[in-house]
């Protein structure tokens, strides 16, 4: 208002100034004096409870009583804060209170015998104003006899003088307790539960699947995963590159752990791919990319696999998002 008056002409800066503020007085007046439903609905409600019941699923385990459980609220996928409470004698909380627009969503976390839980995301539909979650828990234990990897997939791409490799693992747990590790990571102060050699010299570039930056450690080329493992296991994947001297690089496949099925699968660019330990290379397209495939069944747990790619090119980088289908494809 005041730049409008001042770039006004001559006497008229008083009248268009007067003018201005009246429109706007009478306009503020007009709002206050309207009804506020039409306000009020535009409100996100906050009468939505969540009912947790938290559930131990190994036999004979023990109860799931006086835990702490924390609410975190989420608005468009960031979140927002969070609320505490603790659970009655039958593992029974309620959260009240709750913003119940679609905007919101909702997700319970605990620790219980030294293990992290995550609910799936909750939200309220339509009028809803109630909602049951039920959070599964089991018993924790560090006995990894029921621990095993069930499959293994490297698959490899070029990107100029760089190899990207993704690492996928599929983790088996066939106990009926929760295997949190035993091995204090001391830069984490949380036990390893998995630990992954890595090529010497590479370098991580990106937790893909099943890992957590708050959970990851790495120590002597090595990543170190300190989530417990849950009955019937979970699904990981990673991905690092490593620079290389053409025309040969080798590197390790070290299986830390006993692994049912190992492929690798590799972008055929004219090179050569050999491994004293794994089966014949075998060519197949995916997407009309030709890969270099080999296989190995029933490695045992400090089996190392000595692999060899020969004949390395000096090739335009690829498209990301295109690989990373690509990459899916070749896994399954």
């Amino acid at each position: 208002l005041l730049s409008m008056r001042y770039r006004s002409p001559g006497g008229k800066r008083k009248v268009i100034a007067r003018k201005l503020y009246v429109s706007l007085f009478s306009i503020l007046t007009i709002l206050a004096l309207l009804p506020l439903p039409a306000m009020a609905q535009a409100q996100t409600q906050v009468d939505g409870t969540i009912l947790v019941q938290l559930v131990n699923k190994t036999p004979n385990g023990k109860g799931v009583g006086d835990l702490s459980l924390e609410l975190k609220t989420f608005v468009d996928g960031a979140e927002k804060g969070s609320t505490k409470g603790k659970t009655d004698a039958q593992g029974k909380f309620q959260f009240s209170g709750l913003s119940t627009g679609p905007t919101y969503s909702y997700q319970i976390s605990l620790t219980y015998q030294e293990a992290d839980y995550t609910s799936e995301t909750i939200a309220f539909k339509n009028d809803e104003k109630t909602k049951n979650q039920e959070v599964i828990v089991w018993d924790a234990t560090d006995d990894d006899k029921a621990i095993k990897i069930g499959a293994a997939h490297f698959v490899v791409q070029f990107e100029g003088d760089v190899l990207k490799t993704t690492e996928y693992y599929q983790i088996d747990n066939s106990g009926d307790k929760t295997y949190i590790g035993s091995k204090v990571v001391s830069s984490l102060g949380r036990k390893e539960t998995l630990r992954f050699y890595l090529p010497k010299g590479s370098q991580m570039q990106q937790l893909a699947l099943g890992l957590m930056d708050c959970c990851v450690a790495f120590e002597n080329e090595a990543l170190i995963d300190t989530m417990g493992i849950e009955p019937g296991g979970k699904e990981i994947a990673f991905i690092y590159s490593a620079k290389f001297s053409a025309p040969n690089y080798t590197f390790p496949i070290v299986a830390n752990r006993a692994i049912d099925a190992l492929s690798l699968v590799v972008e055929d660019k004219g090179i050569k791919v050999s491994s004293p330990q794994l089966s014949p290379p075998q060519v197949t397209k995916i997407e009309n990319i030709q890969f270099i495939v080999l296989n190995k069944q029933n490695i045992k747990q400090g089996e190392t696999i000595q692999t060899t790619l020969s004949g390395l090119p000096n090739s335009n980088p690829v498209n990301s998002l295109r690989w990373i289908g690509i990459t899916l494809l070749a896994i399954a």
